[in-house]
């Protein structure tokens, strides 16, 4: 059983990355494409918007959370006709969260263009669009937790191919920066209808079972917990450009972005990992079975690449920031070192966030991870020092929060059978 597992991880995280990969070649060609055609200070602006629909858009990562764990489970229990209450209950949180998420930010929209310096225009769409991508992971949530991990990795290409498409040609039309944002959008709704149509057979769109009133409880619990844990996610894998738009200018941001959305390709190895981590973590889980063995291979199979990514870049960083962006953002290479080093600190934490939130076991992990956020933005806001000592101060004070964390992992009895 834990060589089948052992193969299973690697096969599916294998396959999974392959897929994957398609749809992050289409999200950096985008960046690419995007650099070219905008003007540094545009392309800055744009990526600050896009950091904001993400971090609006956390309660999505928190209804694919909670449709991946309670498909997985039932599916786990052999609970056939469970799944369809699930999805229908995932769903109608998922419309509530929209509603919420668009309600929340037009309300506050004046307070974050004073804070961000940017347009309320602009803005208000990037909210509308967070709200509209919230619908589509109660699909893509139930394609994860079934393991059906070829048509999940699929969905997600989907909505990169549609954002460069429809960004392109949104932007060739005049309609520079905001045009971008309205794509992302569009590519989650045709992830949506793709989704759907995958899970036509699963029976999960057929009025069923309803819940009890103590696996409701159960999801609430389960979903407050997600939600601070996908916030801090979202914060620790976008929060850089927020920070460095908020103290630096426009064209500073705009620079120190074509570096790191080269830089950040090493997260995308380690999405594909925790993607199959979730399910079978949570698993393993429901059968007593000892996790830590799926944490060491996850911490494997994700640090591991993106270490040999970071040298590489460091190496011939230079050259790919001219070849792709041009010489207008070479001063971008100079930050590639510090830059690095902050994703191999997002990188591991983003593994074990995983793993905690698949065990239902995230207090210590929440509370370190914001004590640390808390630092940073103290260190930053005093200090405001250059680019560069930023970068390292936030990629320390989260190295130190991983170590924190994964000793907890390892120490506690009830992590094994």
């Amino acid at each position: 059983m834990v060589k089948e597992r052992k193969q299973s991880f690697a096969n599916s995280s294998v396959i999974l990355f392959f897929i994957m990969m398609v749809g992050n070649a289409f999200n950096y060609f985008f960046q690419i494409v995007m650099g070219r055609l905008l003007s540094t200070a545009e392309y800055g602006t744009l990526n600050t918007l896009l950091s904001v629909l993400t971090v609006a858009g956390t309660p999505s990562l928190i209804i694919a959370s909670v449709s991946a764990a309670f498909t997985t489970k039932h599916i786990a229990r052999g609970e056939q006709d469970k799944l369809s209450a699930v999805f229908h209950y995932t769903l109608k949180l998922a419309t509530a969260c929209a509603a919420a998420i668009f309600l929340v930010g037009f309300i506050f929209s004046g307070f974050f263009c004073s804070l961000l310096d940017i347009e309320c225009t602009p803005l208000l769409i990037a909210i509308l669009a967070a709200a509209v991508t919230c619908i589509t992971p109660a699909f893509s949530g139930a394609l994860q937790g079934a393991k059906r991990f070829a048509e999940y990795g699929l969905q997600g290409d989907i909505v990169a191919f549609v954002k460069l498409a429809g960004g392109v040609v949104l932007v060739l039309c005049g309609i520079r920066v905001v045009g971008p944002v309205l794509s992302s959008a569009c590519g989650s709704v045709a992830a949506l209808l793709f989704s759907a149509y995958c899970l036509r057979g699963a029976h999960i769109f057929e009025p069923g079972g309803s819940l009890d009133a103590a696996e409701i409880s159960e999801i609430k619990r389960f979903a407050s917990k997600a939600m601070l844990i996908q916030i801090i996610s979202t914060v620790l894998q976008n929060g850089d450009v927020l920070i460095i738009k908020a103290y630096t200018s426009a064209e500073q941001a705009g620079v120190y972005s074509s570096g790191a959305v080269i830089a950040k390709i090493a997260l995308y190895v380690s999405g594909a990992v925790t993607a199959v981590l979730y399910p079978l973590v949570g698993e393993a889980s429901e059968r007593r079975e000892d996790t830590r063995p799926l944490l060491s291979r996850a911490l494997l199979y994700g640090a591991g690449p993106a270490v040999l990514y970071c040298i590489v870049l460091n190496l011939f960083g230079n050259k790919l920031i001219g070849l792709f962006f041009g010489e207008r953002y070479l001063a971008a290479a100079d930050l590639l070192l510090p830059t690095c080093a902050l994703v191999l600190s997002v990188t591991l934490l983003v593994i074990e966030l995983n793993y905690f939130l698949a065990l239902n076991r995230t207090h210590l992990f929440a509370a370190t991870v914001l004590f640390g956020c808390a630092v940073i933005v103290v260190l930053v806001s005093v200090l405001q020092p250059p680019v560069p000592q930023m970068l390292y101060t936030m990629s320390s004070v989260l190295a130190l929060v991983f170590l924190v964390n994964l000793l907890a992992a390892y120490k506690r009895k009830d992590a094994a059978a």
